[in-house]
C-alpha cells in the first residue's frame, strides 16, 4: 500500500512539501518518484523504521537530470534512520539547502567534507545521534567543526535517552 501511495506522489508537480511520517510497513521509494517534483522545497522523512532505501535521486545524485528535479529543495530532514552510517554522497549536489536536520540517526558517525561547501546552509540541527558525532561537531574543537563552522545556526544536542526509541 505504501509504495502505491508514494508512487502517486510523482503526479503532483506543484507539491512544495512532502512529509513521510511514522510508516511502519516495509517500504521503498519507487523509481522516479521525485523526478517530477520540481517545486519541492521541503522533504521530511521521519520514523520510517522499515524503510529499505532512500529515494534513488537522493542516494545517487550524480547526473544533471537527477539534480534538476530537486533544484528547489531548501529543507531536508533525516529522522530516525537507524541504519544510516553516512550521509548519501549524492547529497553533495544539494548545495542550495538552507536547513538540514539530522535527528535520531544513531549510527551516523561523521559529517562529510563536502558539507563545508554548502554556503547557503543557514541551519544545521543534529540531535539524538551518537555521542561520537556530537563530539565531532563540538564548536571550535570537534573534528567536524571546520565542515560546519560557516553555518550561522549549527547545533548539536545529545538526547539523554539516546538508547530509546525517538518516538
Amino acid at each position: 500500500m505504501g509504495e502505491s501511495i508514494l508512487g502517486s506522489v510523482k503526479d503532483l508537480p506543484s507539491l512544495c512539501s512532502l512529509r513521510i511520517y511514522d510508516f511502519n510497513e516495509h517500504i521503498s521509494f519507487p523509481e522516479g518518484m521525485l523526478h517530477n517534483l520540481t517545486a519541492l522545497q521541503a522533504l521530511h522523512i521521519q520514523f520510517c523504521k522499515k524503510l529499505t532505501n532512500l529515494p534513488p535521486v537522493l542516494a545517487n545524485l550524480t547526473a544533471l537530470a537527477e539534480l534538476e528535479c530537486l533544484i528547489s529543495l531548501r529543507r531536508l530532514t533525516f529522522w530516525g534512520f537507524l541504519e544510516l552510517t553516512a550521509l548519501p554522497d549524492g547529497m553533495r549536489h544539494l548545495d542550495r539547502l538552507q536547513e538540514l536536520r539530522i535527528q535520531y540517526c544513531k549510527n551516523l558517525r561523521f559529517l562529510p567534507a563536502w558539507l563545508q561547501h554548502f554556503t547557503c546552509l543557514q541551519s544545521l540541527d543534529i540531535e539524538g545521534c551518537l555521542p561520537e558525532l556530537h563530539g565531532r561537531c563540538k564548536k571550535e574543537s570537534g573534528a567536524d567543526w571546520p565542515k560546519i563552522a560557516h553555518v550561522p545556526r549549527a547545533g548539536s544536542r545529545v538526547d539523554v535517552a539516546l538508547g530509546d526509541d525517538p518516538k
